[in-house]
């Protein structure tokens, strides 16, 4: 997280003030305090959040049986723990550095889509090893585009106007024997052909 918060601060040229927001899974108060000093407090705000505190009531997530951490679905819930008067939201996952100005993708223009996102390694919904194994019974070509879920611009809006947090929690259960790289899957079933392919070099 230091890592990441600092690399967004060397960067960040331009005048916009950064909130940002962390889902804490247990990080003690010693570490939340040094990952608060290293970064100045005239670039950025950091809020903390619970992590089970941002599911909202009358949702819960699916249990699977995969190795990550309960903190890979939160993202999902993310729009909905934001102050009501955020209306788009840029997701990282922890392990990203950021190396130009994070304003040239907070102000990029979605065009009216609800998420901007990157290309998969794997770039197509048939890749051997992740994709979505059942994009045949879902009506999707081999050939439709693959997103990576850990680098997100999100219209918060529109996220919650079409309670996508639930279609993918539906749709995990629903296909739960396909289900690769957890809400990663959901979340390109969901918005299959519906999202705006960002720059590469933003993965």
């Amino acid at each position: 997280i230091a890592a990441l918060l600092k690399s967004i601060e060397l960067n960040h040229v331009s005048e916009e003030h950064i909130d940002f927001y962390i889902i804490d899974d247990g990080i003690s108060n010693k570490n939340k305090g040094k990952i608060e000093k290293s970064v100045s407090t005239n670039t950025i705000t950091i809020n903390w959040f619970e992590k089970k505190s941002i599911i909202p009531s009358g949702m819960s997530i699916p249990v699977d049986k995969s190795a990550f951490p309960l903190t890979t679905y939160l993202r999902l819930f993310a729009p909905y723990a934001l102050p009501k008067d955020v209306e788009r939201l840029i997701y990282l996952d922890v392990d990203t550095v950021v190396m130009k100005d994070i304003s040239l993708l907070w102000n990029t223009d979605l065009k009216g889509a609800t998420i901007g996102a990157v290309l998969d390694v794997g770039k197509t919904v048939d890749c051997a090893w992740g994709g979505i194994p059942n994009y045949k019974e879902l009506g999707l070509l081999p050939t439709t585009k693959y997103f990576n879920a850990g680098i997100m611009l999100i219209d918060v809006v529109k996220w919650v106007e079409q309670d996508i947090s639930k279609k993918v929690i539906d749709t995990l259960r629903t296909y739960a024997e396909h289900v690769v790289l957890v809400d990663q899957y959901g979340l390109n079933v969901v918005f299959a052909n519906k999202w705006l392919e960002l720059d590469p070099r933003w993965n």
